[in-house]
């Protein structure tokens, strides 16, 4: 009887082995695999700011203005690396400051933090104004479905912004003789208005806190991946 505990003992501890050793590389590949992305996501966010700043330090320092607006409204930060890169690059030729930029990046996060957006509709608000501000005109069908879809009433706030009716938008619309970066500018001052009172509340609620933890890990594989782990895994590959 003795042996046969032992035996059984000795088959349980290979089992605890085998599968803790399991367990622990799959934590391992886990790990590696959220590093690689994150590192993808942070150095084409880099790399594409670069394009638009010019510059590796001037594009850190988007990065650390996003980080510390994200981290204040709740927004997540893996998820807006993208659209403020690509809104930038949108503005690049008539926004040489940024400040038109970040006013917009401001106004669209503090809309989604009280509206509680899911990822797919603030992608939706961001890629609306990339569009209007690369093809430099304003466009009725992107203004009514692409943004009236995600951010209600988006018609009638922008008459607002703009001081007109809103058959008296639509008619400036079509006719051409709305500037679009006015439009913009004055389309991000009316969501902050609007939306502003809510912000403070909607930015204590569990998901905005819960953005604001996924930040944290987000900044921890992206410290260690500049720390030198990437490098030394593209070092490997380039062996």
């Amino acid at each position: 009887m003795d042996s046969m505990d032992k035996m059984i003992a000795k088959v349980g501890a290979s089992l605890i082995a085998f599968f803790g050793a399991r367990a622990l590389g799959q934590l391992f590949v886990g790990f590696l695999d959220r590093l690689i992305e994150i590192n993808r996501v942070f150095t084409g966010f880099i790399a594409t700011m670069n394009v638009v700043k010019g510059s590796t330090a001037a594009s850190r320092r988007e990065y650390e203005f996003l980080l510390g607006v994200a981290n204040k409204l709740g927004v997540a930060v893996e998820g807006t690396t993208t659209q403020y890169a690509k809104l930038a690059a949108s503005l690049k030729n008539v926004d040489k400051s940024g400040e038109l930029t970040r006013h917009l990046f401001v106004a669209i996060s503090e809309a989604a933090v009280v509206l509680h957006s899911r990822g797919r509709d603030v992608t939706l608000i961001f890629e609306a104004f990339q569009q209007m501000a690369s093809k430099g005109k304003l466009s009725l069908e992107e203004l009514q479905r692409q943004l009236g879809n995600t951010l209600p009433g988006a018609v009638g706030l922008a008459a607002r912004a703009m001081g007109q009716s809103e058959a008296e938008l639509r008619e400036g619309i079509q006719k051409g003789t709305i500037n679009v970066y006015e439009f913009l500018a004055k389309v991000a001052n009316q969501i902050k208005k609007e939306y502003g009172g809510s912000v403070a509340y909607a930015a204590e609620q569990f998901t905005a806190r819960m953005n604001v933890m996924k930040n944290s890990v987000f900044e921890l594989y992206r410290v260690i991946g500049e720390s030198g782990a990437m490098k030394g895994m593209t070092d490997a590959l380039n062996k």
